[in-house]
């Protein structure tokens, strides 16, 4: 195994399930999304051909569930009346729909002062 493989494993290992980073539908930790693997281990490549480290992770709540819009009646209780059916994206975790959540995470970074964020929101990274 090499080294971006080992880092790519490290940051699956560190944030499947982590308590730190939560839906905000139903605040229950994140999975890693095993169907975005091969999306995984394309962006380590790239990472790793840009940056010299792996820094993308794929998750998703495991209370959703799969379909998309077509499947929500609108009444999940996901955005509590903040915005209106038609105009929701995907990027909220809705537990009606099967939507990823896009985690950078700069711990094999040089510079020290990056800290992880959630670039597609949906959750709540508490650290």
């Amino acid at each position: 195994m090499d080294t971006r493989e080992k880092q790519l494993n490290y940051l699956e290992q560190y944030w499947e399930l982590n308590d730190n980073l939560v839906c905000d539908g139903c605040e229950q930790p994140l999975e890693i999304d095993m169907a975005c693997f091969e999306q995984m281990a394309e962006s380590s490549k790239i990472d790793w051909e840009e940056l010299g480290y792996v820094k993308h992770v794929v998750l998703r709540c495991e209370n959703a569930s799969g379909g998309h819009q077509d499947r929500c009646d609108g009444d999940c209780g996901y955005n509590d009346g903040d915005r209106d059916y038609e105009s929701w994206d995907d990027t909220l975790i809705c537990h009606n729909f099967n939507v990823w959540v896009d985690l950078w995470d700069y711990r094999f970074s040089k510079d020290e002062k990056k800290k992880p964020y959630i670039s597609s929101g949906g959750a709540t990274l508490k650290i």
